[in-house]
């Protein structure tokens, strides 16, 4: 059995690039560009995993996992991909239940190694506490970040003084 996979980002070309490789490793991959494609293809379709982009043209990623949060139904894992450093945002979607993050350009091996990780309980919505590993840019190599409300108001403390 395939594994379903979406694709929810503006930068055609990097989807379709996306699509033909991850389609050439078993996955079933299908894709959208904007918030209400997006939207729409995960209540019609229900894949297991999500790559969401932060930044979908005038339309905000962030928005799409809120709302993809809201819903009744078996949450699929989602992997948020954004070209901009934002810490703030980054710690919003882990809030928000994401999985896993990768800055573009990321390589292959980096996109096919988060998804591996991320299949390790799929369609589970995260666990109240849970965490969710940062990448070097944000953090040091070894630290991960919870959800405790007192932690993130630090690190907002933190990224305006920045």
């Amino acid at each position: 059995m395939s594994r379903r996979l979406a694709i929810i980002d503006d930068d055609l070309s990097l989807c379709r690039s996306l699509q033909v490789q991850l389609q050439g490793r078993g996955y079933e991959v299908r894709l959208a560009h904007d918030e209400a494609s997006g939207l729409s293809l995960l209540a019609d379709w229900h894949p297991q995993l999500v790559l969401l982009d932060l930044r979908l043209g005038s339309d905000d990623g962030l928005a799409v996992l809120a709302k993809m949060r809201g819903a009744a139904r078996g949450e699929p894992a989602v992997i948020l991909i954004t070209g901009q450093q934002d810490s703030q945002a980054t710690v919003a979607s882990a809030r928000l239940g994401a999985q896993g993050y990768l800055r573009k350009p990321f390589g292959l091996r980096d996109l096919l190694d988060t998804l591996a990780q991320c299949q390790v309980g799929v369609s589970q919505p995260a666990a109240e506490g849970s965490v969710m590993a940062l990448p070097d840019e944000i953090l040091g190599p070894r630290e991960i970040i919870g959800s405790d409300p007192r932690l993130l108001a630090v690190l907002r403390q933190v990224g305006q003084l920045a």
